[in-house]
């Protein structure tokens, strides 16, 4: 299972049209061919099996859980006081993959979020960010 919150800078500005120009680049890309689609500030890859869900928000809560998180799981990163007044986030999920046989997939959406802005990528399993 996937489940990923990429956090965006208050500095940066990255739109869900940005996203999809990013996802439909992958979707041409990969060798595997998912299907792009669209509503909203939400995507979705979908191969025949399984699926990734791209969601942009921008909710009130996320600016409370921003904080939340820089407090709890980013003390002593330099990126913290920026991390916790992140108000848009980008939230990458799907379901299981035992086989890892999308891993690769899910790597280059997130690695292809971070390269349209400065992001801060925390993995919810985990409960660690990233890419500081």
């Amino acid at each position: 299972m996937y489940e990923t919150l990429v956090l965006i800078d208050p500095a940066s500005d990255v739109s869900s049209d940005a996203a999809e120009t990013m996802l439909a680049a992958l979707a041409t890309e990969a060798p595997s061919g998912p299907r792009l689609t669209r509503s909203g500030d939400s995507m979705q890859l979908q191969w025949p099996d399984f699926h990734l869900s791209i969601v942009r928000n921008d909710m009130p809560h996320v600016a409370m859980e921003s904080a939340e998180i820089a407090h709890q799981f980013a003390s002593g990163q330099r990126q913290r006081e920026a991390i916790s007044k992140c108000v848009v986030r980008f939230e990458i999920a799907g379901g299981d993959d035992w086989e890892m046989k999308y891993f690769t997939d899910f790597c280059l959406v997130v690695e292809g979020l971070e390269r349209l802005g400065t992001v801060y990528t925390f993995d919810q399993g985990s409960a660690e960010f990233t890419n500081l």
